[in-house]
């Protein structure tokens, strides 16, 4: 008599290693971990105590809607996919809990046939949930690390939190630079109505300073951004127009890679660096083979504005990131060469050319310590003959002529 053989014990039958990889994350995340306890065995594991030990509240795996102090949400958090390690460490303590012996034993409490088993579905977990959240396009595994990292932590908000360091940061550059005092004016009412309504950092509104060569319009971004404490990033237009630098190039590229402010964001968690714009009127326009405009101007008008910035997507990365809190201060010589989409997303200060006084009084306050009156003198002599025979003196000219009066200063101090 031929047997027969049981359809019910068959399906009954334990999975095998080719199953594992489609049914781990189905035994993690839907489970609960039923299917897990069955496929692996039960050894007789040291318990401290006969009593059933109480369930450990386990932080979830996906980051929670609150962040701490100063941070902001810049990623979706369903982003955050936690490490392997991570993963097989819980796995490991619902296993212990499950046999009665507690989850404060260490990872190596199990067998290697365990761990191995452990390791096996938490590998399987994180790449099925990377795919679910579709960030296993990104190769740069660098760059995917930091992203989940800010999609679980935010990003930090850096800048003055009181008024009384507003005041102080405002003042050190109206004292440097009291030329500049209408630019200075709205930035610390700004500031300051910021903190009043409950929010803090250095976060600034779409800024273009026009003005000749040497009036302090890039020096001013970029000691705001030395005195607030925060990244600060600068885009010569001079070295090229092309919009890539802002927005970013698609996959699919040779050289595809995210824009300066993702970029700069990525590099060093804060989400409210500052970048400086320089020479914008020299943008112009570039149109691609498509006949679409890729000039710079062009992607600087969906970061300029805030309802847009919000929702950015990266087109290297192919993720979306809240650039809302990025502050953005263009520098221009002339006023019209600017496109009008971009002077309608910003506040423009004309920057006054300096006067004798101005010069003066830069000149005083960078010699007043120097130990040679005379050589002062002297300098200060050439900077008098030089504003008669030519009308003007900026800055720049002015500075080298100090840095050379140091520089003796230095010298004499050697021998």
């Amino acid at each position: 008599m031929t047997a027969r053989v049981s359809t019910h014990s068959q399906s009954r039958t334990k999975p095998t290693c080719a199953h594992l990889t489609d049914a781990a994350f189905v035994a993690v995340g839907t489970l609960r971990w039923r299917r897990i306890r069955s496929w692996f065995p039960a050894p007789a594991y040291p318990c401290h105590s006969s009593e059933r030990p109480a369930m450990p509240v386990k932080p979830p795996l996906r980051s929670n809607s609150q962040l701490a102090a100063n941070r902001v949400r810049i990623l979706d958090p369903a982003l955050f996919v936690p490490e392997e390690s991570e993963v097989q460490k819980r796995l490991a303590a619902s296993l212990l809990i499950r046999r009665n012996c507690g989850s404060d034993l260490p990872l190596e409490s199990l067998n290697f046939h365990d761990r191995q088993r452990a390791a096996l579905h938490a590998k399987a977990w994180v790449q099925r949930k990377q795919q679910t959240v579709r960030i296993d396009r990104i190769n740069d595994m660098q760059a995917r690390k930091r992203i989940s990292e800010l999609a679980s932590r935010g990003a930090q908000l850096s800048g003055p939190t009181t008024e009384t360091e507003v005041d102080e940061m405002m003042s050190a550059i109206h004292v440097a630079a009291p030329w500049l005092s209408e630019v200075t004016t709205f930035i610390l009412r700004h500031l300051r109505d910021r903190l009043r309504s409950g929010q803090s950092g250095l976060v600034l509104p779409p800024i273009i300073l026009v003005g000749n060569p040497g009036v302090s319009k890039s020096w001013l971004a970029r000691e705001l951004a030395l005195l607030g404490g925060v990244p600060v990033r600068q885009i010569d237009v001079g070295g090229g127009t092309a919009g890539f630098r802002i927005s970013g190039t698609e996959k699919g590229w040779g050289t595809s890679c995210p824009g300066v402010p993702v970029e700069t964001i990525l590099a060093t968690g804060t989400a409210n660096p500052l970048l400086i714009v320089d020479e914008i009127d020299k943008s112009g326009q570039t149109f691609g083979s498509s006949g679409n405009s890729s000039s710079l101007s062009t992607s600087l008008l969906q970061v300029l504005e805030r309802g847009t910035a919000a929702a950015f997507e990266c087109p290297c990365y192919r993720v979306s990131f809240d650039l809302s809190h990025v502050s953005w201060i263009l520098t221009a010589n002339r006023l019209e060469a600017i496109s009008e989409p971009l002077l309608d997303r910003a506040r423009v200060f004309h920057i006054p050319d300096l006067t004798l006084d101005d010069i003066l009084y830069h000149f005083n306050r960078m010699t007043a310590e120097h130990p040679d009156p005379e050589l002062v003198d002297l300098v200060r002599k050439a900077v008098l003959v030089r504003w008669k025979t030519k009308g003007e003196l900026g800055l720049r000219r002015l500075n080298r002529m100090i840095e050379m009066l140091h520089a003796d200063r230095d010298l004499q101090l050697l021998n």
